[in-house]
């Protein structure tokens, strides 16, 4: 317990240590802000046991969720989101989103509609605290490289969705994307929505990675101070195949990625990113 309660007061240590030192340049506030994310998530991981008094179940997201919110505050990054409204479908419905840094943890916390389950790799599970504050929050992890066992745990989702009247968060390019534009998507999660039959929200959240080549002077690499994300309406998948799979994840990418291009401003890091 001494172990646990001096690597806690380390913590709040560090944390507030940041906050002071964040004022003292433009600079320092960028490298405190990252090392007060860090720090957070890390703080918040390590407090994550206290939810097996209350046991793993869904609900527990909602909490996680409300912590993340807050950080945005401390960040200085305003979230604008459009068409928040549709979220409100009842029902289960999977929302696809576009991926592209840890930072993304800030949109699932702004947006959270309840009851939804986040899909994520594997190996996600086996990173110490954090692993175990994913599997508390009844995280659903895919293995990635063992295509019978990912056939699996899609088929196991789309079970699941129905019976427990839950929503999924996925990120159909399968990987963090630090590019202007969007990867390709993986076609496995829109089967699962076919299969159970339940719409697609499409989620997209404006470039927010910060230029990597700024000039002498001006803020180093981190993120940029205002989001925008954009909830799509619904795509109805009732009566669509196997066979309609491909279609469906192409228009949809097609969708987001203009919606992306338009909210981004079209135009990042100098090149226009239209497909």
């Amino acid at each position: 317990m001494e172990l646990f309660e001096w690597t806690l007061f380390l913590l709040i240590v560090l944390l507030t240590g940041v906050l002071f030192f964040s004022q003292r340049s433009a600079t320092c506030n960028v490298y405190c802000k990252m090392v007060f994310f860090y720090g957070s998530i890390t703080l918040m991981t390590t407090l994550s046991p206290l939810l097996l008094f209350v046991g793993r179940r869904v609900e527990n997201m909602a909490i996680i969720c409300f912590v993340m919110r807050q950080m945005k505050y401390f960040l200085g990054v305003k979230i604008t989101a459009q068409g928040s409204e549709n979220l409100n479908t009842k029902g289960p419905y999977m929302v696809v989103a576009n991926h592209q840094s840890i930072l993304d943890f800030l949109v699932i916390a702004e947006l959270y509609p309840g009851r939804c389950v986040v899909l994520t790799k594997k190996e996600m599970m086996y990173m110490g605290p954090l692993g175990f504050t994913l599997w508390i929050t009844k995280f659903i992890f895919v293995d990635r490289n063992n295509k019978r066992s990912a056939r699996d745990t899609m088929d196991h989702i789309a079970r699941t969705l129905l019976q427990h009247n839950l929503r999924v968060w996925v990120y159909p390019e399968g990987t963090r994307n630090r590019t202007a534009t969007m990867l390709p998507f993986k076609r496995g999660v829109f089967s699962v929505a076919v299969k159970a039959q339940i719409p697609i929200i499409p989620v997209v959240t404006s470039y927010y990675q910060q230029p990597p080549n700024l000039k002498d002077g001006q803020r180093p690499f981190w993120c940029r101070d205002k989001w925008t994300i954009q909830i799509l309406p619904k795509i109805e998948t009732r009566g669509l195949g196997t066979e309609d799979v491909p279609a469906l994840a192409d228009s949809t990418r097609k969708l987001m990625l203009d919606t992306f291009n338009e909210i981004s401003g079209h135009i990042v890091l100098g090149k226009d990113t239209r497909d």
